[in-house]
């Protein structure tokens, strides 16, 4: 078990235990473990594609709490994981990432300011965001909570990307209508912030 033997943590050892049922205090102790070892981040990134829905999820999950505990590692990563948000399937890894990023972007955000998107690579970032946030948004398949995180991802990018902010409101007022409780109050909010 790593929680035993953290030095027994290697690429194949992860990969089946990312196979099984993790509690919440399993997948902390795992984020720490692999965050101690210096484990390869981008490696951990890439099992988050992973045929298996489980290796995958669980890798999402591992990652997130590895920059829940390290969010200098989240404000590093946060350009792959933007990558990363166009390519996954899995919706568990896509609400995931989603969360990722509007904790990233308004970290960002707050250190950066105005000068993050004269970047012209944020430009091509925001950009993408804007892509998968809005066809999030639109797809009626998509979680409520994918849909929340796109949300606060949009009302970021919309005091920098002024047509954001007209696109969203006849979105959010739609979702309010037939969406759950917790959705309804993340659409409130993003209609008070754009007014």
């Amino acid at each position: 078990m790593f929680s035993q033997n953290p030095e027994g943590l290697n690429s194949h050892l992860l990969i089946e235990r990312l196979k099984y049922p993790l509690l919440k205090r399993d997948v902390v102790q795992l984020a720490k473990t692999y965050a101690d070892l210096g484990y390869d981040l981008e490696k951990l990134l890439s099992l988050t594609l992973h045929s298996s829905h489980a290796i995958s999820f669980h890798s999402a999950w591992v990652f997130e709490n590895i920059c829940t505990l390290n969010p200098n590692i989240l404000d590093s990563s946060l350009p792959i994981i933007i990558e990363y948000l166009r390519k996954v399937k899995n919706t568990g890894v896509q609400r995931h990432f989603s969360k990722l990023v509007s904790i990233g972007l308004k970290r960002l955000l707050n250190k950066k300011k105005d000068e993050l998107f004269q970047i012209e690579q944020w430009q091509v970032y925001a950009a993408q965001l804007e892509e998968v946030c809005f066809n999030w948004l639109l797809d009626e398949d998509c979680q409520p909570a994918i849909k929340s995180n796109s949300l606060e991802i949009l009302s970021l990018l919309s005091k920098y990307q002024t047509w954001i902010a007209g696109a969203l409101p006849p979105i959010a007022q739609n979702l309010m209508e037939m969406s759950s409780p917790a959705l309804r109050i993340k659409c409130k909010k993003v209609l008070m912030m754009l007014k």
